[in-house]
C-alpha cells in the first residue's frame, strides 16, 4: 500500500534539505562572535602556533577578525 506514495519521497526529501539549508545558513558565526574569541586566543596561543579555522569557508571571516598578529599571512598560506 505505501507503494503508491513512494514517488512523493524525492520532493519530500528536497523539502527536507531546503529547509536545513536554511537553518544551516544562518548558523554562520557572525563579525561580533569571532571578535569575541580573539581575547582568549591571545592568552593562550604561542608564537609559532598555527590557528587552524574549520570549515575552511569560515577562515577568511576568522582571519579579518583576528588580524595578521594572530593569523600571519605566511601561516595561514600553509
Amino acid at each position: 500500500m505505501w507503494a503508491r506514495y513512494l514517488f512523493l519521497a524525492l520532493p519530500a526529501l528536497g523539502g527536507i534539505e531546503l529547509l536545513a539549508h536554511w537553518d544551516f545558513a544562518g548558523r554562520a558565526p557572525r563579525s561580533e562572535e569571532w571578535q569575541a574569541l580573539r581575547p582568549a586566543l591571545e592568552r593562550s596561543k604561542e608564537p609559532r602556533d598555527l590557528v587552524v579555522i574549520a570549515p575552511g569557508w569560515a577562515e577568511p571571516m576568522a582571519r579579518q577578525a583576528f588580524g595578521d598578529v594572530l593569523m600571519p599571512l605566511g601561516d595561514v598560506a600553509r
